[in-house]
């Protein structure tokens, strides 16, 4: 039967590749830890499924094989593996690359891509999929992030907190900040690793037309959003002593705490790609407040409808 689940039409499973490192990974928890073949494929990322568990383990009591057999008859694969790899180095180094643009830059390497005279843009797109490289939306980072006037200034704004912060008169800090949208027009989508943002440098702000300021202390945080029109335009001075004096909850705690260990990136000058938890901390179990920053999101989402 062609077509559907398990056939060879559009509804047809995707088949990936299992790395002998995760073969060998999946053969000692169901093997040495007596872990079930399921809870094995859970383990591991990407996950496996039970039945390429089950497989990679009948072949091992059987052959005592972990690796895979090499591929015989056939056509022979037109990239081999350090051509894979110089392609999906292409995608770290530029999310917002196009297969396109990826296939031209094949054509046109001569020392890497010497036996290439042509590829298909649905060859460069399955190998990008077989390394785990998928399409997602982009996020875009202004790239004066980490110049080293950036840098400098972050690295002068930590030490001044902590001598605040170590003096004996108590201080009570209130951080305002604005930013504004539409930075930058460009492509939307990318591909990255799965599990990485991907990302792409865009320049400052050119004719932001939104502009969200926001209030945050120890005791609370509040923002508010105007809009840069003319028959309904708020002054910004006015919407920050409007949030200044709605300091009332203790929601932005959680903030500090992660400010206090992105304090430390900033004392050593280093590049900060994005300012969110899963690109600082990629391990979800050192978010300390993973969930208090997702329940605060959530917040937030509701007061954009009122405001």
């Amino acid at each position: 039967m062609r077509g559907g689940i398990g056939g060879r039409g559009r509804g047809a499973r995707r088949h990936h590749d299992v790395p002998d490192e995760i073969r060998a990974t999946l053969i000692d928890h169901v093997i040495n830890h007596r872990l079930t073949m399921a809870e094995a494929g859970r383990r591991v990322q990407p996950n496996v499924p039970r039945s390429t568990v089950s497989s990679i383990i009948q072949t091992f009591r059987r052959e005592n094989r972990i690796g895979r057999q090499p591929q015989v008859g056939g056509r022979r694969k037109l990239l081999n593996e350090q051509q894979e790899r110089e392609i999906c180095n292409m995608v770290i180094a530029n999310n917002a690359i196009t297969l396109r643009q990826i296939r031209n830059a094949i054509l046109l390497d001569n020392v890497i891509f010497q036996n290439i005279n042509s590829i298909s843009i649905s060859t460069i797109d399955r190998v990008l999929k077989k390394h785990q490289m998928t399409m997602k939306q982009i996020y875009r980072v202004p790239f004066e992030r980490n110049s080293d006037r950036v840098k400098e200034l972050r690295y002068q704004y930590v030490h001044r907190i902590m001598a605040l912060e170590g003096n004996e008169t108590p201080h009570i800090l209130v951080f305002v900040d604005e930013a504004g949208f539409n930075l930058a027009k460009g492509r939307r989508r990318g591909r990255n690793i799965i599990g990485h943002r991907a990302t792409v440098d865009v320049p400052g702000q050119r004719g932001a037309n939104i502009t969200m300021c926001a209030a945050i202390s120890e005791r609370a945080w509040r923002w508010r959003v105007y809009e840069h029109q003319a028959q309904d335009q708020r002054a910004l001075l006015h919407a920050m002593d409007a949030a200044c004096e709605d300091i009332t909850g203790d929601q932005c705690r959680g903030w500090l705490r992660h400010s206090c260990r992105f304090f430390p990136r900033c004392i050593a000058r280093e590049n900060i790609r994005c300012d969110v938890d899963e690109n600082l901390w990629p391990n979800r179990e050192q978010r300390v407040d993973g969930q208090e920053d997702e329940d605060g999101g959530q917040e937030r989402e509701g007061d954009n409808g009122d405001h």
